[in-house]
């Protein structure tokens, strides 16, 4: 599920869960002994190697357009299942709210991570998200503050 998560994070342009979630993705692959290509979230023609990856991001990507379309979760259970689907699309749902809750409260990111991350951040193009430059408070003190005084303006 961690391809919805970072599809539908990427497609609202919320950097934190982005970044956070392609960590875990990228932890998870490693730990399943598979490799997993992330630019397939932006890129058709590559293979995530996910099994299902291509529907998964489909559906993901409906979930963040304008017009959705309830075509990609019947193709989800057709290849990966009904229960599939149905956890695809409630996790699609729900990060929906959670990257606006996370972007308009301006959470930084973590600087290890986001380190690391970088060539895979650059090759989605989640570098220009509007909350990609910061870093925890510890880096740039009072940047919870500065973005907090922005939201009351």
């Amino acid at each position: 599920m961690e391809v919805v998560v970072v599809t539908v994070s990427h497609g609202n342009k919320c950097f934190y869960c982005t970044l956070g979630h392609l960590v875990a993705l990228q932890m998870t692959a490693n730990r399943k002994g598979f490799m997993v290509e992330p630019i397939a979230i932006v890129d058709p023609e590559t293979d995530s190697g996910i099994p299902g990856g291509r529907e998964l991001i489909a559906l993901a990507q409906s979930a963040v357009s304008i017009s959705p379309d309830p075509a990609p979760v019947a193709r989800v259970a057709a290849v990966l299942g009904e229960e599939a689907a149905v956890t695809a699309a409630e996790v699609a749902s729900a990060f929906m709210m959670i990257n606006r809750i996370v972007e308009a409260t301006g959470q930084p990111a973590l600087t290890k991570q986001s380190e690391r991350m970088q060539p895979a951040l650059e090759r989605l193009g989640a570098m220009d998200f509007p909350h990609s430059g910061l870093t925890t408070t510890l880096d740039k003190p009072g940047t919870l503050k500065r973005v907090a005084s922005r939201l009351k303006a």
